[in-house]
């Protein structure tokens, strides 16, 4: 079975998928430093508030 099998993937996945392979590489530009800074704190704060997670594991599954 293909990792990327059709069947398994919706329209916007698709389209995604289309733009991702006609997309020019070349014509991307490196973000800034002050633009870098601001992604990552901007992940460091969606980390901290959507990390907590409770599971129980069924001791025999362990």
């Amino acid at each position: 079975m293909n990792k990327y099998d059709p069947q398994y993937i919706d329209q916007e996945e698709k389209k995604i998928m289309e733009s991702i392979k006609t997309m020019n590489v070349s014509k991307l530009k490196k973000p800034s430093k002050g633009e870098q800074n601001k992604i990552k704190s901007a992940a460091k704060n969606f980390i901290k508030k959507h990390t907590k997670m409770n599971i129980r594991i069924d001791p025999f599954e362990l």
